[in-house]
């Protein structure tokens, strides 16, 4: 019988904190104990696979609401939203309680904030505010793409020599 032990690695992915949608992932494989492990190149070779696959998701739009005013919101700016970019990116639309019948609603992009606002309970009002907020969103995301191909544009790019 070899000698060494056994690596388990269990990792728990939380796609949306509001429902409960979770993915658990395990791995286990058996170490000799003459041997070294490189977990650098483990990731690497991971990465390098995951990338193989197209497994990378671009343009997700994440849902934290809470309410029906929220979801009233999230609904509308979702439907709204088409915009189709190589660049990628993460929407957040969170929604935090407020005193009484209102709630303020903040649309992050990549960890930015790029819009909030206190929403009422009215419809049209939601409708309008998601209209604009979808709108502030494709001008941010529009902004940020003319910013990387300008930083990409060889003229930025140095060449090592000073």
């Amino acid at each position: 019988m070899k000698e060494g032990f056994i690596v388990t690695i269990v990792l728990f992915f939380v796609l949306n904190c509001n429902h409960a949608v979770a993915q658990v992932v395990a791995d286990s494989a058996f170490i000799p104990s003459d041997s070294t492990v490189n977990f650098a190149s483990h990731t690497q070779n991971q990465e390098e696979k995951e990338r193989e696959l197209g497994l990378e998701i671009n343009g997700l739009v994440m849902d934290e609401t809470i309410s029906k005013l929220g979801r009233d919101f999230y609904d509308l700016f979702f439907t709204q939203w088409d915009i189709n970019t190589e660049t990628d990116y993460l929407i957040r639309v969170i929604e935090k309680p407020a005193p009484g019948t209102r709630t303020m609603i903040n649309v992050e992009i990549n960890d930015n904030i790029v819009f909030q606002q206190f929403l009422q309970p009215k419809y049209d009002y939601i409708e309008s505010l998601a209209e604009y907020a979808v709108n502030t969103s494709k001008e941010y995301v529009h902004n940020y793409n003319q910013l990387q191909k300008q930083l990409n544009n060889e003229d930025l790019q140095g060449g090592g020599i000073y």
